[in-house]
């Protein structure tokens, strides 16, 4: 039954209330990886304020290998945007503050990652598309 649920509206409220009471809890007491696999359901569903649920999860997590799987996400979700999205330069402040924390690297030299290597790849993989089509 929960699997012909999944990406449906019926699920928004179960997954609203797991996520607040995992943010409420303390950063030892939860499992960061159901709060990853919780929050990126909600994401990947596009719910309401999911922007914003992602910052929260980026704040609370600090186990590095989630941290990074955090990151795959932020960055699919990035490239599988259009150029023009007004969403991008926010996922390109996630990216930086997950490399940041997973790294342990100056904030600065991770933004310039992000906005020289990574827009680049984006802007490269939108031109093979094109090419393609």
């Amino acid at each position: 039954m929960l699997l012909s649920w999944i990406g449906t509206e019926f699920l928004e409220t179960p997954l609203e209330l797991k996520i607040r009471k995992y943010l409420k809890e303390d950063s030892k007491s939860i499992s960061q990886y159901e709060l990853y696999l919780t929050g990126f359901i909600f994401t990947d569903m596009k719910l309401r304020d999911y922007i914003k649920i992602i910052d929260k999860i980026i704040e609370k997590v600090d186990n590095k290998f989630i941290l990074e799987l955090c990151f795959l996400k932020v960055f699919l979700y990035y490239m599988f945007r259009p150029v023009n999205s007004s969403l991008l330069p926010l996922f390109e402040k996630q990216m930086a503050e997950l490399l940041v924390k997973s790294r342990g690297i100056s904030k600065k030299r991770e933004k310039k990652y992000v906005e020289e290597v990574l827009r680049k790849k984006k802007e490269e993989a939108m031109s093979q598309l094109k090419l393609e089509i």
